[in-house]
Parts: C-alpha cells; sequence; structure tokens
C-alpha cells in the first residue's frame, strides 16, 4: 500500500530561505492577488452576516463597511464590530490606517492602564518562546514575579481566558489550546525603531532583554519552594506536581535555551548569573533533581514517565550538556569529580559536552583533567561519538588529550567504525528524503559516500572524512 505526501511551506521572501527552497517548485503569492481579494471578500462578507452586531447594521452601512475595509489591515473588523454607533463606525471607516504598525499602534494605545502590564508581558511570551506554548502554559508564565518563593495566586488573571480578552486580536488560540501571535508582523513591530519613537513605545521589546527576562521568569519557577523538597516520590504526585504546576514542563525545557540566546549577544545578566550559579551547588541539589526528574519525563501528560530520570544525576553533567560554560569553569574551579556517571548510559560530563559539540566546555573538561577514553556503561567513548556525529573539532581534541582510537564498544565497534556508520545514515537520508533535489547538487555527494563505504569495506587502510567541511583526521585512519 502506497501513500503520497505533499508538503506546504510558507515563508517571507527572506534570502536565506530562499536560497534552501530554490530546488522547489514554489508559488508566489503575488501572482494569486486576485484570488486573494475574493478570499478577504468573502471573509468580510461573512462576519457582516454572523457577527451579532455587524448583522443589524442598515445594508448601507454595511456596503460602506465593506468598501472601506477591504484590502485594509487585519483585525479592522473586530474593532467596528466593537463599535455601538453609526456615527463611530463611519469615523473609524475614516480613519482605517493604511500600514500595519499603525493598525497594531492603535490597538495598543488602546489598551488600559490596568492591562498595560499584563499585555506587554504576554506579547513578551510569545515573541521569544522557544517552545509552542499553551493557555494554561501562559496563564501561569505572566504572575511568575521575581523575588517571590511560591506563585501568587492572587496575581494571577482570573481565568486563563482573560488572557485573550486583554489582547484581542494581536493573539490567537488553536483548537488544541496553544497561543501564537496574530501574526509574525505582530512581532516585527514590537521589535521596530518605529515603536520606539511612538506613543506604544511601553509595549517595545528586545531581543537580548526579552530571553533574559524569561530565562529569569524560567528559574524563579523552577527554585519555588515546593520544588526544593526534591523529585516526586511517586507516579501520582508527579502527576499532581504537573497538574498544579502547568508551566513547569516548559520551564524546565526552555529555560537554558533562553539563557544561552542572552549569551551568544555577550551580555548575560549578573542576577541571572548569581541564580543559576545557586541553583547547581550542592546547597539546592533537591530542586536541581526536581529539574532533573522533569527534564527527562519527556512530553508525555501524564505521570507515566517520572521514574526515567537519572537518579545519578551531577550538576557538571548537565552544565556540560547544556553549553553552561561559567557554571561549569565553576564546578571545576569548586573541585567535583570530574568523571563521575551521570547520564542515563553512565555517560560522564565529557560525554554530555561531546554529544552537544560544545567545544569550548570539552576543552575545559580536558585541561581540567577530564578522562578522554572513560567509557559509558555501553562501552561508548567520547571519541565513538564524535566519530558518528562528524564532530572533527571535538574528535581531535579528545585524540589530544589521549582518547583511544581503538577502543571498543559493547558491540566491539570502534570509533571509525561508528564514522562509517554516521556517513551511512547521511547517505540513507539524502537517497530517501532529499529525492527532489537537483542530481548535479546530490551525485557528487552521494558518490563520495558510496565510493567511502566500498573502501571501507575492501581495504586494510581507509582515510576518513568527517563533517561537512570534509576535514581529513589522519589520526583515524592508522
Amino acid at each position: 500500500m502506497s501513500a503520497n505526501i505533499t508538503i506546504l511551506l510558507t515563508s517571507r521572501h527572506e534570502l536565506d530561505i530562499q536560497d534552501a527552497l530554490v530546488p522547489f517548485e514554489h508559488v508566489r503569492i503575488e501572482d494569486w492577488i486576485k484570488e486573494i481579494d475574493e478570499d478577504i471578500e468573502t471573509y468580510i462578507n461573512y462576519r457582516l452576516e454572523s457577527d451579532l452586531r455587524l448583522s443589524r447594521l442598515k445594508p448601507s452601512i454595511k456596503d460602506e463597511v465593506r468598501d472601506s475595509i477591504h484590502g485594509k489591515s487585519h483585525g479592522i473588523l473586530d474593532g467596528v464590530s466593537a463599535l455601538r454607533t453609526v456615527r463611530d463606525i463611519r469615523t473609524a471607516l475614516q480613519h482605517i490606517p493604511h500600514e500595519l504598525g499603525q493598525t497594531y499602534e492603535n490597538i495598543l494605545v488602546r489598551v488600559s492602564a490596568a492591562d498595560a502590564a499584563i499585555v506587554r508581558k504576554i506579547l513578551l511570551w510569545l515573541c521569544f518562546t522557544m517552545l509552542p506554548i499553551t493557555l494554561d502554559e501562559l496563564h501561569s508564565a505572566i504572575a511568575i514575579e521575581h523575588g517571590l518563593d511560591e506563585l501568587d495566586e492572587d496575581s494571577c488573571l482570573s481565568s486563563a481566558q482573560e488572557i485573550v480578552a486583554v489582547c484581542g486580536c494581536l493573539i490567537t488560540v488553536s483548537t488544541t489550546g496553544y497561543v501564537r501571535l496574530a501574526h509574525l508582523s505582530v512581532k516585527d513591530y514590537l521589535l521596530s525603531e518605529g515603536i520606539r519613537n511612538g506613543p506604544a513605545s511601553s509595549f517595545a521589546l528586545g531581543q537580548l532583554a526579552g530571553n533574559c527576562e524569561l530565562a529569569l521568569d524560567c528559574f524563579t519557577y523552577l527554585s519555588y519552594g515546593s520544588f526544593r523538597s526534591g523529585p516526586s516520590c511517586s507516579e501520582e504526585d508527579f502527576a499532581l506536581r504537573l497538574k498544579n504546576y502547568p508551566f513547569l514542563r516548559h520551564a524546565a525545557t526552555t529555560w537554558t535555551y533562553y539563557l544561552r540566546a542572552t549569551e551568544v549577544a555577550g551580555e548575560p545578566s549578573i542576577q541571572l548569573d548569581e541564580k543559576i550559579l545557586s541553583f547547581f551547588s550542592p546547597e539546592t541539589s533537591r530542586a536541581f533533581m526536581s529539574w532533573v526528574q522533569v527534564l527527562n519525563a519527556g512530553s508525555s501528560s501524564g505521570g507515566s514517565s517520572w521514574t526515567s530520570y537519572p537518579k545519578h544525576a551531577t550538576t557538571l553533567y548537565y552544565a556540560a550538556s547544556f553549553g553552561l560554560l561559567e557554571v561549569t569553569q565553576h564546578l571545576i574551579e569548586a573541585g567535583v569529580d570530574l568523571n563521575t556517571p551521570a547520564s542515563r548510559y553512565g555517560g560522564t560530563a565529557l560525554h554530555g559536552a561531546v554529544c552537544r559539540n560544545h567545544i569550548p566546555i570539552v576543552r575545559a573538561l580536558l585541561e581540567a583533567g577530564a578522562d578522554a577514553g572513560q567509557s559509558d556503561w555501553d562501552k561508548v567513548t567520547p571519541l565513538h561519538t564524535a566519530a558518528v556525529e562528524g564532530y572533527v573539532d571535538c574528535a581531535i581534541l579528545l585524540l589530544q588529550y589521549g582518547a583511544d582510537r581503538n577502543a571498543l564498544d559493547k558491540a566491539g565497534e570502534k570509533p571509525i567504525d561508528w564514522a562509517i556508520k554516521g556517513e551511512q545514515e547521511c547517505q540513507k537520508i539524502l537517497e530517501t528524503k532529499l529525492g527532489m533535489l537537483d542530481a548535479d547538487m546530490v551525485g557528487p555527494l552521494l558518490a563520495d559516500l558510496k565510493f567511502r563505504r566500498k573502501i571501507a569495506a575492501n581495504a586494510s587502510e581507509v582515510k576518513v572524512w568527517a563533517g561537512w567541511d570534509g576535514k581529513y583526521i589522519p589520526e583515524w585512519s592508522k
């Protein structure tokens, strides 16, 4: 039984995206303006007939609304629907903005002073969230206050639905409960110079400050007193913890990514750094293990995976795995054991850093004396991992610090075997998933991979290249 799958991908006209999509068939929206206009007209007519207030208007007023709104900014119908008199409607139609930025500005300046802070917080989360966020998660997230030991229920909106009420047409909620901005142009406006110089400047957002604030929010949440008792001790307790703290899974999964987004910009927050160093200290080990439990529980909504976390987890392993260089250096200076098995499979901090290709951390661990050749419980060494992933710089570092190129894993395979295995997997992906690409683009790479597989199968000496840049590693070829 065969099945055909068609994938539709939409994007803006941005150069890097266009370059990546050149080989594929594409449709320009600009070529379908007539059809789009017809769709807009259909939507306007539907709203004029189905909206309780708009449907009561006289036909002549409906015509005015239709003629004025057609082709203008999204969200205008929502504003017109809220007006109560024909005079107000006509006045609004005369002042319909011709640019989205002006539309968003008009919406934001109408936000009441009492709602302004909460609306800004909602928009902040929706602009920078690393994962899709649900209405319930967002309801908790916007109530987080730095310095408090628990969520103050009195500071929460009366219900999650109030989020929709205060933000109006700037956001949308899917049928599955996920919240997002109504359009990417909302984010563009909030980050633009235009908003900073206008009447809605209090809603202006910045990439660096935004990610820093979200990281601090997540960290504040994970540090609540309820989690300092340690991991949940039963499936029921774990399920109850997730129910009582709906933002817990999101915070546990994403905070490191918000943090690294600030580090990339080179301006980490002192307040955030202090909290992180404290979180990874022995004094807060129970809160740390609570985080590890949630992090390893996967995406299950229940508590069935509550036991899947490594009970022997170490702060060094997780700092190294998530690329937290400053925390890693702090722990090294504190004298923690560098070679303690800490992952679910007995991997060390060096395994974790190599797996994520965190070169500065790999170097810091090796310089501090980490064992480059220590294997996990399946006899897999960091060099095996670097080989299969094609992490050339990691592999070179490991070899320089004494990693054994002939180390055997549980199945009796060396790092060089893993390197070739990785190439085979790469070939499989190219053959099955990139078949639509032009043969001139893929052909040479496929031919090179097949040639290397043939050599590997029939020769006693193999020259091995790894990584997309084709760097040669002579140490593996001896």
